[in-house]
């Protein structure tokens, strides 16, 4: 026998290498085996290492509805009853799915190919992309002691304050500053001033060609002429707050990553309300903090936990198809939107900053205020366009910047402008980062 003609023909279709190879020449410790289960009248594909047993008890107790492995002899959906072995092609069985974390921190894998005969060798980036919109990531199997509740540990802890970074003295300045209607450019140029490093970075940033300033900008107060009060008060409280926290500074989810994604999402959102109507736009400096503190809740997990962050990184790869929210729940049990929102609650921010870090993976999410449909929507541009950003890659309906009265053709206009900025913004995450 041979790989059946359907997965072959289905296979080829897609991008990625997949190689067929005989049943002994699979790897044991990578190899994906399925398990087909059913949750009322819905059946779901199951995928862990080979030879672990997921544990229906607790995939209950996480979907809120009892799931019962399917045994042999049962029923079977049409799209596999010719199997011999399910293949994990939740797309070509026209299944959902759930997958254990331990799979996706395989390198290269196996699957069966399902005459029993064979399986398909192949890489877990090209395997991911054939997982996308159909499956979600849960831990599945007990392995003893794990990462899960680490999340729930962090929460308490910001809430007690027992693992609360203290609010940098520098953001407390700067936030009175915000607070107080009569603060000068002077008194926000002496406090920036506190931080030499910090100050460098504003005046490299008053310099960039985005702003066309007619003379080089050289001190903090022309800084702040060029850039204006209230940006540099925002960008001097966003990096004095995240600047407050250390993680990995390599990788896909490290703190180079991190800042280029912070930085390129603020000055999206900035230009994305400049481009609304004047009477419709909220606050443009208030909408780039947003977008600088958004993703917040990482820096924090990778500062508190940095091994289990970088199990983390190794987990989600960075070509992943699947949310970085799910394979965090997964993990910890609970994701960084909950613990920005948490920590930003402790440090007593605003609401708005609050809302948008909570729900800023949230496209359908909607209140009075528009700094969350703002950030999502620029994040969201970020990674269709750009590759910034995790999930997969989704077209993005007009409606979306067509509800906020913003032209396609400002959107093409704002996209060419951050195409220009990003070396710019590049080279200022390496220097946060640093």
């Amino acid at each position: 026998m041979s790989v059946p003609a359907k997965i072959r023909e289905y296979l080829l279709q897609q991008p990625g290498t997949f190689r067929a190879i005989s049943r002994e020449q699979i790897d044991p410790e990578a190899h994906i085996q399925v398990h087909l289960a059913r949750a009322g009248r819905n059946y779901l594909l199951l995928l862990t290492r080979l030879g672990h047993q997921p544990d229906m008890a607790r995939l209950s107790e996480l979907l809120k509805r009892r799931v019962d492995k399917v045994e042999s002899g049962e029923a079977l959906p049409d799209t596999i009853d010719h199997l011999e072995h399910i293949p994990p092609l939740p797309h070509l069985l026209n299944l959902q799915g759930i997958i254990d974390p331990e799979v996706l921190s395989l390198g290269r894998l196996s699957f069966d190919a399902g005459d029993g005969q064979h399986a398909i060798r192949t890489t877990l980036a090209d395997f991911k992309r054939l997982l996308q919109n159909r499956i979600k990531v849960a831990t599945l199997v007990r392995y003893g002691e794990s990462e899960t509740g680490l999340g729930v540990n962090m929460i308490d802890a910001i809430r007690d304050c027992e693992a609360l970074p203290p609010f940098p003295k520098l953001a407390r300045d700067i936030l009175q500053l915000r607070n107080n209607p009569y603060a000068s450019a002077s008194e926000l140029a002496a406090v920036v001033e506190q931080d030499p490093a910090m100050a460098i970075q504003i005046i490299r940033y008053a310099n960039n060609p985005l702003f066309a300033s007619a003379d080089e900008v050289t001190s903090i107060e022309r800084a702040i002429v060029a850039l204006g009060y209230e940006f540099v008060l925002n960008l001097a409280l966003g990096l004095a707050m995240g600047q407050s926290m250390a993680m990995p500074r390599s990788g896909r989810l490290g703190a180079e990553a991190f800042w280029e994604h912070a930085l390129a999402t603020a000055t999206l959102t900035r230009l994305l309300i400049q481009a609304m109507p004047y009477s419709e736009r909220p606050a443009a400096d208030t909408g780039y903090l947003a977008g600088l503190l958004h993703n917040i809740g990482l820096l924090y997990m990778g500062h508190h936990q940095p091994k289990a962050y970088e199990r983390l990184m190794q987990v989600w790869g960075g070509q992943s198809q699947l949310a970085l929210t799910d394979i965090e729940n997964a993990l910890f049990g609970v994701d960084h939107t909950l613990i920005g929102n948490a920590l930003l609650t402790a440090w007593q921010l605003e609401g708005d900053l609050i809302e948008v870090i909570t729900h800023h993976h949230d496209v359908g999410y909607r209140t009075a205020s528009l700094y969350t449909r703002l950030v999502t929507l620029a994040t969201d541009l970020l990674r269709y366009h750009y590759q910034l950003g995790d999930g997969a890659m989704l077209q993005i309906e007009s409606e979306r910047w067509e509800s906020l009265q913003i032209s396609h053709e400002a959107i093409e206009q704002i996209l060419a402008t951050i195409e220009q900025e990003l070396p710019y913004l590049n080279a200022m995450a390496t220097q946060l980062a640093a």
